[in-house]
């Protein structure tokens, strides 16, 4: 939302480019601030570690501990032992987990695709651009906030299609709307920015369940690679709209679609205990 008041003042591309990214010189502290995951410490046999931040966390939110919070009895001190190292290759290990990584990669490659392109072609909108670029990022702040009730209440992988299938649908409702009614093509289009953001934020979390620890960071960062290579060929897709007006909005509607069909094929997280989701793809 910020982004076009700061464009509106900086036309230069490349003073925008700075003004927007010396900010985050502001996060280089948060290295030091922020614990690191208690869960990741047990993974690698660093009980001691894991412990101490729990006890500094429930300390600021006043909240009674166990004088030992991992017994170490004869069997935990095995679960606790440092796990040997897990490249990327272990996500195509097996024909379970290679579905669901495959799978996950054309879900986030195509949610950033839609994601990138609708915020891209805001500019091509009728009207201020600055105006709809802005409305398009305030369709985000609702996105987030039901995908943050939806994880807590309902299964992810009905969220996760219901938000492709309908986003994928809403852009191409859009190719039925006709010249003049302006203002209801651009409000069908912001609503298909509610459904990708949030699948896109809904992606981050359900990613992380599906997989155990020791190769949850090498899972996020595959899907995430995928998602970046959606991010650089984005604005050839909203070129395509220089040979039809239409042929963006099928070109994302269609991988939409797809990927919302696709997702159904995904094991279901929601409310099974931690692991169980991988035993599930082994198995």
């Amino acid at each position: 939302m910020m982004l076009p008041l700061f464009a509106y003042f900086c036309r230069d591309w490349r003073t925008l480019l700075v003004a927007m990214s010396v900010p985050s010189i502001l996060y280089m502290p948060l290295w030091w601030l922020i614990p690191e995951s208690p869960r990741w410490l047990l993974s690698q046999g660093r009980v001691e570690e894991a412990e101490a931040i729990l006890r500094g966390a429930a300390k600021k939110n006043r909240v009674t501990v166990p004088e030992v919070i991992f017994p170490q009895t004869e069997g935990e001190q095995k679960q606790f032992k440092k796990e040997e190292f897990h490249g990327f290759l272990e996500l195509l290990k097996t024909s379970n987990i290679r579905h669901i990584t495959l799978i996950l990669c054309l879900v986030w490659f195509t949610l950033n695709i839609g994601y990138v392109g609708l915020s891209l072609n805001t500019a091509k909108l009728h009207g201020n651009p600055y105006l709809n670029c802005f409305v398009s990022a305030c369709t985000e702040i609702p996105a987030y906030t039901a995908t943050w009730l939806s994880l807590q209440y309902l299964p992810r992988r009905l969220c996760a299609t219901f938000s492709m299938l309908l986003g994928g649908i809403i852009l191409f409702f859009i190719l039925l709307v006709p010249p003049g009614l302006t203002p209801l093509a651009i409000s069908m289009e912001m609503i298909g920015k509610f459904f990708m953001a949030s699948a896109t934020s809904l992606v981050y979390s359900y990613t992380g369940e599906l997989y155990p620890t020791g190769i949850r960071n090498t899972a996020v960062g595959i899907c995430s690679m995928a998602s970046r290579l959606a991010s650089s060929i984005a604005p050839y897709f909203i070129h395509l709209g220089s040979y039809d007006k239409n042929l963006p909005y099928i070109v994302m509607g269609s991988l939409t679609i797809i990927s919302g069909i696709s997702a159904l094929f995904l094991p279901e997280s929601f409310g099974l205990p931690f692991r169980r989701p991988w035993i599930r793809c082994q198995g």
